[in-house]
């Protein structure tokens, strides 16, 4: 289980989308609380976008973690700091641009969620 939704402006300057998942997906795991094939992550990347009144002059990228209830606000604080530490490491120490990094968590609703696993490694 956890989801996490990266989205970014096309401007954001950084190593290819595979590598910044990569890095968070090993954050995730690093926390402890999390298997690896458990994490599923995605991204989306705008053309499209407006920072404040400026335009294209800054770039962003905002993470969001999906997972089940149970932990406490600890525990979401942390996790929120690891990513955004992580995501922070990856990309260039120097910009042409203002970067925006945020990170939210949410949990989502343990009796609204279904889950199944198909093929040939499911369990029956």
């Amino acid at each position: 289980m956890p989801h996490l939704t990266l989205e970014f402006s096309s401007n954001l300057p950084g190593p290819p989308v595979r590598d910044l998942l990569a890095a968070l997906n090993r954050a995730l795991c690093a926390s402890g609380e999390f298997a690896g094939p458990d994490i599923k992550s995605r991204a989306s990347v705008f053309d499209q976008f407006q920072i404040g009144e400026g335009g294209e002059d800054a770039a962003f990228a905002h993470m969001t973690l999906r997972l089940m209830p149970g932990r406490s606000v600890a525990q979401r604080q942390r996790l929120a700091q690891g990513l955004l530490q992580a995501l922070a490491a990856v990309l260039p120490a120097q910009h042409a641009l203002p970067v925006q990094l945020t990170v939210e968590i949410v949990e989502l609703s343990a009796p609204c969620y279904a889950k199944i696993e198909i093929g040939a490694s499911a369990s029956p």
